[in-house]
């Protein structure tokens, strides 16, 4: 859980999120002829804001944009799954756990 104490040490990552967010923007829009797209950028600079709070390391945008597809697989693969309702067919689906776990190693080797 978040404290306001915790949000305020983040304070120096917020703001070279803020500034990368301007940068980003503008090199979009001197690539593109004064055209940007300000949703993708928001949520890229996002993401890069929350992995800078759970890990507590500023990480450059290789390896943010290397952990966001790995991000939504692990969201879709721990998707509400039968057996978290009825685990007595928890043996019949074992797929879901091994994709699982294949999901986790994933995810342990790109961070």
């Amino acid at each position: 859980m978040l404290s306001s104490s915790s949000i305020k040490d983040c304070h120096s990552s917020r703001s070279q999120a803020v500034d990368k967010l301007i940068d980003r923007l503008r090199a979009e829009a001197k690539a593109n002829g004064g055209i940007v797209s300000v949703l993708k950028s928001a949520c890229f600079i996002v993401f890069y804001i929350l992995l800078g709070m759970c890990f507590g390391i500023e990480m450059d945008e290789e390896t943010v944009e290397k952990m966001d597809p790995i991000t939504k697989n692990v969201l879709i693969t721990l998707d509400t799954r039968i057996n978290d309702f009825l685990p007595i067919l928890r043996p019949v689906i074992g797929e879901q756990r091994k994709r699982a776990l294949q999901v986790r190693q994933q995810q342990v080797h790109a961070v």
